[in-house]
């Protein structure tokens, strides 16, 4: 995997920011600063609830990125290849997965 080049996690979730707006910013970030992102309903046309479930997921990406890198080389030892082989299509999806936060879609 290649050097990490995103904002270090752990990212939470900001809402009502000054009305019913979302956003997504570093733990030790100020309770009025965005930071990583902050949803636009005007522009996804997605309501408050959509906002915040968008938000979440965003937030919850350093986490999923680290859980998905640390358990893949579990597969990849002689004990567990045949497990490998039962789930060659999660384990393609999760490297894909990785590739694409990464920057190298494949």
């Amino acid at each position: 995997m290649s050097e990490t080049k995103h904002t270090p996690g752990p990212w939470k979730v900001l809402t009502n920011m000054g009305g019913r707006r979302v956003a997504v910013c570093t733990e030790n970030a100020a309770p009025t600063q965005a930071g990583i992102c902050e949803m636009d309903s005007r522009s996804i046309n997605v309501d408050y609830d959509g906002q915040l479930a968008n938000a979440r997921l965003i937030a919850a990406a350093p986490e999923l990125l680290g859980a998905l890198t640390g358990v893949l080389p579990v597969f990849f030892n002689d004990s567990m290849r045949t497990l490998a082989k039962v789930y060659a299509k999660e384990i393609e999806a999760a490297e894909a997965a990785i590739a694409k936060a990464d920057g190298r879609e494949v």
